[in-house]
This record gives structure tokens, C-alpha cells and sequence, in this order.
């Protein structure tokens, strides 16, 4: 499988109710815990711009 694919499943997964989107601690605790092969500093620095509106959220969107 594919690391967008993986990504893809990781975010459904974290996204319990289904609103398209998830905290920025839950996706980068989903990028270090699930063997995504990336260090936590890139792991930080990807959910500080994917979280576009800085709420401290993640949208599917803006993550695949």
C-alpha cells in the first residue's frame, strides 16, 4: 500500500465523527504511532501547515 493510501485510512480512522476533520495532536499522534515513515519534526512541522485555519485542526482535505 501506498503512503497517501495510508495515509488516507490513518485519517478516517482518527476521525471518529466523520466531520472531515481531526486536532493536530491526533494526526501527528497518528503519523509517529502508526510507522508512517517520518521524523517528528517533520511530523510537527506537517500538522503546523496543514492546520490552515490555525484552530488546531486537521481537514481531510487539507491532509490528502
Amino acid at each position: 500500500m501506498g503512503h497517501p493510501n495510508r495515509l488516507r485510512q490513518l485519517f478516517r480512522k482518527y476521525d471518529v465523527d466523520r466531520d472531515g476533520q481531526v486536532s493536530k495532536d491526533e494526526f501527528l499522534s497518528a503519523l509517529l504511532s502508526h510507522n508512517i515513515p517520518i521524523s517528528r519534526d517533520e511530523a510537527l512541522f506537517l500538522s503546523q501547515i496543514a492546520d490552515t485555519e490555525d484552530r488546531g485542526l486537521v481537514s481531510y482535505e487539507v491532509c490528502v
